[in-house]
């Protein structure tokens, strides 16, 4: 009796997991061309209106972007920490 209700058990599980080995291969088939569009950038970024007006057409424009980032990163910072210093 437990030799069949092992043999029953190996069944099942041997069952499942190539139907979830199948259903994975499938899903990960699937999401790498995603992941690929959307990880990898590629020069056609530029062409985009959005980001071209974001990160400008001209050195000075992006010269400013860059500028506005740094000042933004460098007030973070001081604001963080003294609201770190005058926690105590």
């Amino acid at each position: 009796m437990t030799t069949n209700s092992s043999a029953i058990t190996e069944t099942i599980f041997s069952t499942i997991n190539s139907l979830f080995s199948s259903l994975y291969s499938s899903v990960d088939n699937s999401v790498y061309g995603v992941l690929d569009d959307i990880v990898f950038v590629n020069t056609d970024i530029l062409e985009d209106n959005f980001m071209a007006k974001f990160l400008g057409t001209s050195a000075t424009s992006r010269f400013n972007v860059n500028c506005k980032f740094f000042t933004t990163w460098v007030f973070t910072i001081l604001y963080r920490t003294i609201c770190l210093f005058s926690l105590h």
